[in-house]
């Protein structure tokens, strides 16, 4: 988990880069990079809940109400995440690449911080029901 959580800083780090640049030309690029990060946030969160649901068979209360914390905050943001996606569609997005810009990069730094909490507190309560 980890290691896909890195995959995940490394690119929205590097979207993050290429939003502060002009808008480029071909939108292209933007829409692959959109469409990996999908790609793989997806298949990431299905890999976590089936890894989660198998841990919790064994865990205690708190870890449970640990994962329901959790489950709030990243269904709060996985939900405007879709929301953000119908609403910048690419025509949007060359209409008003820095408001564009400044949206991502809002929901980078939720997803940033969600990602540190899970490292820091899920992934270790997880670890020890293995």
């Amino acid at each position: 988990m980890r290691a896909e959580h890195d995959a995940l800083r490394t690119m929205v780090r590097e979207f993050a880069e290429f939003l502060n640049g002009p808008l480029p030309q071909d939108m292209a690029d933007a829409s692959k990079r959109r469409l990996e990060f999908s790609r793989l946030f997806r298949s990431h969160i299905v890999a976590e809940r089936d890894y989660a649901r198998a841990c919790l068979q064994y865990a205690d209360k708190s870890v449970h109400a640990l994962m329901e914390e959790y489950s709030r905050a990243f269904h709060a943001l996985y939900f405007d995440y879709s929301r953000h996606i119908q609403h910048w569609g690419l025509d949007r997005v060359r209409e008003d690449w820095r408001g564009y810009g400044k949206a991502v990069g809002e929901l980078r730094e939720r997803f940033l911080k969600l990602m540190d909490w899970e490292d820091a507190e899920i992934l270790p309560a997880l670890a020890v029901t293995e």
